[in-house]
């Protein structure tokens, strides 16, 4: 493995260990919360797999998207815990929770819109790999942008310092834009990702993962009390005095 691709690997690996500590240390007891993190966890796992599999020539499109589909979850149960504890009622299902829901068909669109091109012995194969590239890409734009989408809409309404918030939303519009960036020049050029791409993306899921999770979890009271030496003596499984 290649050092910049091993620097990606070992990223998401620091960021799904990290947030599955904090949802055992701090969300324990907050079982929705608990959920929302290792379900954001999940995402860093296939991220993993991305990185793991040594071949970024070409984009694989089904683990990004796949990872943006479960950080819309992330963001809509996240969304409505806090809600839901605000007003103290049981809200229905959102329109967009059920769009996110019925989204997951969109991984089949690549194989099921190609299924008709196979009628057409005019078609070279080249041309239909092509044609299946495009709505894979499209269909991963699609996820990635709704996924962060759902969590700036859970970021603004869980957290409650509003610099905090506004840093972290911040973090997500980089995370996006370079992700479109790469989605971009892969469809132009279909060449491997650069250590450019591999070294920013390494340094946005950090900066993006390390703010995000305590802006969620600052609207639990008991990690709100405790001093910063107490978090850290939790999250290492330290008992102090």
């Amino acid at each position: 493995m290649e050092t910049s691709v091993a620097v990606g690997w070992t990223c998401s690996v620091i960021c799904l260990v990290f947030t599955l500590r904090c949802a055992f240390a701090f969300a324990k007891n907050e079982p929705g919360y608990f959920l929302a993190l290792t379900v954001y966890a999940a995402q860093w796992g296939v991220l993993i797999v991305y990185y793991s599999t040594n071949d970024l020539t070409k984009l694989k499109e089904f683990l990004p998207a796949l990872s943006g589909y479960l950080s819309a979850i992330v963001g809509s149960l996240i969304y409505r815990i806090k809600l839901d504890k605000d007003t103290h009622i049981k809200h229905h299902i959102f329109q967009r929770e059920s769009l996110f829901a019925w989204l997951l068909l969109t991984l089949t669109l690549p194989e099921a819109l190609k299924l008709p091109l196979n009628i057409f012995p005019a078609i070279t194969t080249e041309e239909m790999e092509k044609y299946q590239a495009s709505i894979e890409i499209i269909v991963t734009l699609l996820l990635t942008t709704i996924g962060y989408y759902s969590l700036f809409l859970a970021i603004k309404k869980a957290c409650i310092v509003k610099s905090l918030a506004n840093i972290v939303s911040f973090c997500l519009l980089i995370y996006w834009v370079l992700e479109l960036s790469y989605t971009i020049r892969w469809f132009f050029y279909s060449t491997a990702m650069n250590s450019f791409f591999l070294y920013s993306f390494a340094i946005i899921k950090l900066v993006t993962t390390f703010l995000f999770i305590p802006s969620i979890l600052i609207s639990i009271p008991s990690f709100k009390k405790s001093s910063f030496i107490d978090k850290v003596f939790e999250f290492l499984h330290i008992k102090g005095e």
